[in-house]
């Protein structure tokens, strides 16, 4: 009996249940958390078009005012508010018409982009550094560091926006500096609130305490462990927060307290459309679509960098 038992196949028998052997085999290739992001953002149909939008207007914002056959300020007073593919003189093209004094509205709309995009970026990254580095060391020391930084930046944000940078802009003299400054100088206290909030949540992770037990240094473990936690929100919120910059260099262009003259930015363009809209709506028109299609697609791809670094959303 004993010898008939030894004799039995394995094969005759199935197993029932999870299989050991296929339950620990790896079912998936590991990937980062940033390069699995990337990868569901490129599946985003919305975001690669948005992406592709945003580099072609910066690239066109470089390359098109050098390579087109106008300046900023060169007048055609024969062809002064022409439409749509209007020839000159000498043959050369205004793709997009011609202003009120003549200005190649197609050149002067590149190179509003250049202003207006300068201006957005680097302030809204300046905000960035400063904002960051508040909220940073106001989450991670906390207590009363924290309550008196915290009073700080709620006394800011209890000063309506707008009339900060009016004021500023009505006292220091008018330029592309000038409106970084004065959007920086209050427009960081959301991203310090923001990234204070996240420092609060993480600084109590065990890399954390082990990285303090070990000695390592505030800025280290903030520089180290924490930023790059933190880094796919702050992402996030950049660019959220271009448009909204956007907007407001453009308002403060609009109503005269933003570039002067005879620099050109989106803002003033459309200010200088707005008296003639009616009879050459043109002039407006054209730099009101270069404000919207790149506000809308910066808040589109924030949205899809949301879900993309969202990682419930995981497939």
């Amino acid at each position: 009996m004993s010898e008939e038992v030894r004799k039995i196949d394995p094969a005759m028998f199935e197993t029932i249940g999870a299989d050991a052997q296929a339950r620990e085999a790896i079912s998936r290739p590991s990937i980062g958390y940033f390069k699995d992001a990337m990868r569901r953002l490129g599946h985003n149909p919305t975001a690669v078009v948005c992406a592709g939008l945003l580099v072609f207007i910066l690239l066109g914002a470089i390359f098109f005012p050098i390579l087109s056959p106008y300046t900023m300020e060169q007048q055609d007073v024969v062809n002064n508010l022409a439409g749509f593919m209007t020839r000159d003189a000498q043959g050369g093209l205004h793709i997009f018409g011609t202003d009120e004094l003549g200005r190649d509205v197609f050149t002067r709309v590149w190179s509003g982009a250049r202003v207006s995009l300068t201006i957005a970026v680097t302030a809204v990254f300046v905000n960035f550094i400063i904002g960051g580095i508040y909220g940073a060391l106001s989450g991670f020391y906390g207590g009363m560091v924290d309550n008196v930084m915290q009073r700080i930046v709620e006394v800011i944000i209890g000063i309506p926006y707008l009339i900060i940078v009016i004021l500023m802009m009505v006292i220091m003299p008018q330029g592309v500096v000038t409106m970084i400054v004065a959007y920086a100088t209050v427009g960081w206290t959301g991203m310090a609130r923001l990234v204070r909030g996240q420092v609060i949540q993480l600084k109590e992770n065990e890399y954390v305490l082990a990285a303090r037990i070990m000695g390592a240094s505030a800025s280290r473990i903030n520089l180290r462990h924490l930023l790059p936690n933190i880094l796919s929100v702050v992402i996030v919120n950049i660019t959220l927060a271009i448009p909204s910059a956007i907007f407001t260099e453009s308002f403060l262009s609009f109503i005269g307290l933003g570039v002067p003259i005879p620099q050109a930015s989106w803002g003033t363009l459309a200010s200088d459309g707005v008296r003639i809209f009616q009879q050459h709506p043109h002039v407006l028109i054209v730099p009101a679509i270069f404000i919207s299609v790149t506000m809308l697609s910066f808040n589109l791809l924030g949205d899809a960098l949301r879900d993309a670094f969202d990682p419930r959303l995981r497939k």
